[in-house]
């Protein structure tokens, strides 16, 4: 299909951070019908170069025009910008934002306490004042407070200051201060004025040249209406530097109304204005807070108490709290919540987290791992194909490189071509699933797929491997080949039957479940998908201990400094130990203290200890404590909870971990999990590669004395070609292997390849 759309874009690609700058079209691709070629139409999103390289976007989108003025942080990074008529494609002008040789204040704005933008406040909350400065990073600004209560133009008694504060600017280009405003309500009850409904303030920020400020905070308790009294308009002209971007703007609001206060006379001698910025608020007696809290109907005097700010968790704010999000961290929690709002608003971000975290867990087979992949072509937390990652201008194999919050980028680009027909949950998944019957999802006897259904090269075997591979993504093979590839969905009496039946690709009989021409119908998969995903998420929200804006201790990376944290006690433990028989002292005793933080305090030397020894070693770290705090002293207590059900349904797995999908990704630390119920822990490889060599306890050493019973921590093998069917690579959830940890030492070992017996 021929490309439509923005072919290309100019614009300046070193721009100044603090200079407003136009981008524009240039040419569009020549497919596009001339009534499309319209630049009111166009989408201008600006994407940033991660630390892996890889582009994601910014969330700053502008329709229309491609106007942008990038601040000081920007000058730090590397930007992407694109103009779509569609979706992104992936290509776009790369800018690198230069720093500005000339200090200014860019703009200056207002926010209510829970971070949200305000111009109309309430008397009694506090607010935020920011400005947005270039090249001032470290200087001080002068934040002022002051009250235009006279309707006309020129300077009045009325225009009076409420407060002054200073505040530095920080590495991000961005100074702020917090300002009360009952202070403003307590000058116009001492001019007499008790009923006060509204007032018109400003917010000026100034930054002075070669000024020395005083070191504490600028307070004007209680003012006195005659010690606030304005200064004539000629004497409160202010010395502005020359060429600086003070005298080029002209008089603020505040230098027009001859707004002065004792500080800043007192510096005129001394100091030059360089810059100044500006902005208007109103504050009402009717306003409701930010928090919705109903204000007093009681006139407000002198001594009013100010109201605290709230210290309640992001994350366990109702109007936060979403399905499955005690499985993610808190950066986890607000992207899903962030990209809910953009696609379906902020009042439905809720309900959709609710079905689109219920639409991961099972794509992802509980593992909400951005890299968890079905080893048949589909990959990521949605399971995106190679066509779907190409069409959204990446790769399946960049996809599971991305983190979490960077593939929800893609995630949300993925549904936002069909959001308005997504109302319902069934037609979100749907759009995952099988994207030609989004709108169906009411429809509950709707055939989704179809084994009935004919393809034009019947059972493939006059079509080439690459040709069939093509073939299965694309209709009608999908919905006839895509019943039999679902069992999960078999809900009809008699279909989980196994019968032989031809795999397409595979050119070969299979024992396969379902009915001979059988079909897969919405109220199936809505029964599933509810039942299993749904529903189970209600048991699963977030209601622990949080620090916004880190990550969870158990997800920090590690360093080249130290290979996983956990196998220092590991291998101190073999060192002590090693060769001493659990039966005797001082292992048995040892025993005890690893039972002693587990989930089975009262076990001892007589009891299967493997995995409580894999438990104790995480439990002496200081970012993986707690790791596996449920049930954690049977060997599949340690496979992801998917995996582990599978092998013993009556135990919870290990919910922060996640299944490592091949031996090529094994590392120093992975946990190993075998069939015959035995954990432990990699530590290297045998000399020819062939075999990994693991730690753990309650395994056998091949010397003397050992035995059922009598087992000790070794060290013992297992080939590699067992991955899959005999054990199994697990680590912690989020875990980020470094390129050390990779690298597998070369060692003998002291035990033989375990068996079932050497074990139990």
């Amino acid at each position: 299909m021929a490309k439509k759309g923005v072919a290309k874009i100019i614009g300046n690609q070193s721009p100044i951070v603090g200079e407003k700058q136009i981008y524009r079209i240039e040419s569009w691709y020549p497919d596009t019908p001339l009534i499309e070629r319209n630049p009111q139409n166009v989408t201008w999103e600006l994407f940033k170069k991660r630390k892996n390289g890889i582009f994601t976007t910014t969330n700053i989108k502008k329709k229309g025009i491609g106007e942008f003025t990038f601040g000081e942080i920007a000058q730090k990074h590397t930007y992407l910008l694109e103009a779509y008529l569609y979706a992104p494609e992936g290509k776009g002008i790369i800018i690198n934002p230069q720093p500005s040789k000339i200090p200014k204040i860019n703009k200056v704005e207002l926010f209510y306490l829970n971070g949200n933008k305000g111009q109309v406040f309430s008397f009694t909350e506090k607010f935020i004042a920011k400005a947005y400065c270039v090249n001032l990073e470290g200087k001080e600004l002068k934040f002022t407070l002051w009250e235009d209560d006279e309707k006309g133009n020129g300077h009045s008694e009325k225009n009076l200051i409420v407060e002054t504060k200073k505040a530095k600017v920080d590495s991000k280009g961005v100074a702020k201060v917090d300002f009360q405003l009952t202070k403003a309500l307590i000058q116009k009850a001492q001019r007499g004025e008790t009923d006060a409904r509204e007032l018109e303030f400003y917010v000026t920020v100034e930054y002075y040249a070669h000024k020395k400020h005083a070191t504490e905070n600028i307070h004007i308790k209680n003012p006195e209406v005659k010690k606030e009294t304005p200064k004539s308009r000629q004497g409160s002209k202010i010395s502005k530097a020359p060429n600086s971007p003070a005298s080029k703007k002209g008089e603020s609001k505040k230098e027009e109304k001859g707004i002065l206060d004792s500080v800043e006379e007192s510096l005129r001698k001394i100091a030059n204005l360089f810059d100044w910025g500006e902005t208007r608020g109103k504050a009402s007696k009717d306003k409701k807070s930010a928090e919705n809290k109903p204000q007093s109907n009681k006139t407000v005097v002198v001594n009013v108490e100010e109201k605290k700010e709230s210290t309640e968790c992001f994350c366990k704010k109702k109007e936060n709290q979403f399905y499955w999000s005690d499985k993610l961290t808190c950066k986890e929690r607000k992207k899903v919540l962030e990209v809910c709002s953009e696609l379906w608003g902020e009042e439905n971000k809720s309900v959709k987290a609710n079905e689109l975290m219920s639409i991961i867990h099972l794509e992802s087979a509980g593992t909400f791992s951005p890299s968890a992949d079905n080893r048949r072509g589909y990959s990521g937390l949605i399971q995106f194909s190679d066509a779907s990652a190409k069409s959204l201008g990446t790769t399946r194999s960049e996809l599971k490189k991305m983190s979490f919050v960077e593939q929800m980028d893609y995630v949300k680009r993925y549904f936002e071509r069909k959001k308005d027909l997504l109302n319902t949950m069934m037609d979100l998944y749907l759009l995952v699933m099988k994207p030609s019957a989004v709108g169906q999802g009411k429809n509950k006897d709707y055939a989704i797929f179809d084994e009935s259904v004919s393809v034009p090269d019947g059972d493939g075997s006059n079509t080439s491997a690459a040709e069939r591979m093509k073939n299965i993504n694309k209709e009608p093979w999908v919905t006839k080949y895509g019943y039999s590839s679902n069992p999960s969905f078999m809900l009809e009496t008699g279909e989980k039957k196994k019968r032989k039946k031809w795999v397409y690709t595979k050119q070969q009989y299979e024992d396969r479940a379902g009915f001979e021409g059988g079909k897969t119908y919405i109220w199936e998969v809505e029964k599933v998908l509810r039942k299993e995903h749904y529903d189970e998420g209600k048991l699963n929200i977030f209601n622990g201990v949080c620090e916004e804006n880190k990550e969870k201790k158990e997800e920090k990376k590690t360093t080249t400094d130290e290979r996983a944290p956990w196998m220092k006690y590991a291998v101190g433990e073999l060192k002590s130990y090693g060769g001493i028989r659990q039966n005797e002292s001082p292992l048995k005793e040892k025993i005890s203290k690893y039972f002693d933080l587990s989930s089975l305090p009262s076990g001892n030397y007589s009891t299967y200890w493997c995995a409580s020894f894999v438990n104790w070693c995480f439990e002496q770290t200081k970012d993986y404590k707690g790791t596996n705090s449920m049930t954690n002293v049977a060997a599949f207590d340690w496979l992801p909870p998917e995996q582990a059900k599978l092998k013993r349904k009556d135990i919870d797995g290990w919910k922060k971990g996640e299944l490592i999908d091949s031996i090529e990704d094994v590392f120093y630390g992975a946990v190993i999990v075998f069939s015959h119920s035995h954990v432990a822990f990699v530590m290297g490889e045998t000399e020819d590669g062939k075999s990994l060599i693991y730690i753990g306890g309650n395994q056998s050493d091949g010397q003397r004395g050992d035995g059922p019973g009598k087992r000790t921590i070794s060290t013992n093998p297992i080939l590699k070609s067992k991955f899959g069917k005999t054990f199994w690579l697990i680590k912690p959830k989020g875990y980020t292997v470094s390129e050390n940890e990779k690298k597998l030492d070369k060692l003998t070992t002291n035990g033989k390849e375990l068996d079932k017996s050497s074990t139990r």
